[in-house]
């Protein structure tokens, strides 16, 4: 009976070993085609978003504004004011969006940008104040051409303009004395008269200082001299009027007839 017990728990041990051993092998096996097997892929990193030199890219907006606004000037239909010609500004200032958003467009292609609302803004005020340097180093320019020219004409415009000053005055002061003298009317209207005479005379010499382009001089200027000139013609019309007309000689008188002897 001892016996049969040995036995059977000899058998047992031995399957327990046998089982095991078969559970190494199958793992051993497991682990080398896993070892043999082809190697795994590596895990491929996430694209690299681009890096974008944005100084690089504002600066490409601020020169391709500047080229584009003094093409755009060059290009531009003259306009003769002052005595010289200048460029028509008004017509580059309706197209400044056209510029902005043109050169926009190219520094975006150029730098792979996506423009956004600011940079579209950003581009028209520049466009605008590249427009405005140009036009006051225009101004500036003309200016000083003005001042260059005025310098040479002014012996030759001073002549002229005394000499239309000077037939002005002599046509008003004549009018006002043969209307005094000639009429009854009250001595503002003789004088009123006597401006709507002389017209063609005032307007010759408004024409001089046209012709010298002498910003200086006009309508104004000589609405001023006619308020100091209109108190001097109302005293001319007193004045003419007080000294009595010169009399005419006594008729001659029939001599007396001869006496009778």
């Amino acid at each position: 009976m001892a016996n049969e017990s040995l036995k059977h728990s000899a058998t047992a041990v031995g399957k327990e070993m046998h089982r095991a051993a078969a559970l190494g092998l199958i793992t051993m096996l497991l682990a080398g085609l896993v070892a043999c097997g082809p190697a795994p892929a590596p895990l491929s990193a996430p694209p690299a978003t681009p890096h974008i030199n944005y100084t690089a890219y504002y600066d490409c907006i601020d020169r391709g504004i500047k080229e584009a606004v003094n093409d755009e000037v060059l290009k531009a239909p003259k306009r003769e004011y002052g005595g010289a010609e200048h460029p028509d500004f008004a017509k580059v200032q309706t197209d400044k969006d056209r510029i902005a958003d043109q050169v926009l467009a190219t520094c975006t292609s150029r730098f792979g940008v996506m423009a956004q609302g600011r940079d579209r803004d950003m581009a028209r005020v520049e466009v605008q104040d590249a427009l405005n340097a140009i036009m006051h180093t225009d101004y500036e320019s003309e200016m000083e051409r003005r001042r260059k020219q005025a310098e040479l004409d002014a012996p030759k415009m001073e002549a002229e303009s005394t000499a239309a000053t000077r037939g002005y005055g002599d046509c008003l002061f004549a009018h006002t004395r043969v209307l005094a003298i000639n009429s009854s009317e009250s001595a503002g209207i003789v004088v009123q008269a006597a401006l709507a005479s002389c017209a063609k005379e005032r307007e010759a010499i408004l024409d001089v200082h046209r012709r010298y382009h002498d910003a200086l001089f006009n309508e104004d200027v000589l609405k001023g001299a006619d308020e100091i000139v209109v108190p001097r013609l109302l005293l001319e019309v007193i004045r003419v009027r007080a000294v009595p007309p010169p009399s005419s000689p006594a008729p001659p008188q029939p001599a007396p007839p001869d006496k009778q002897i």
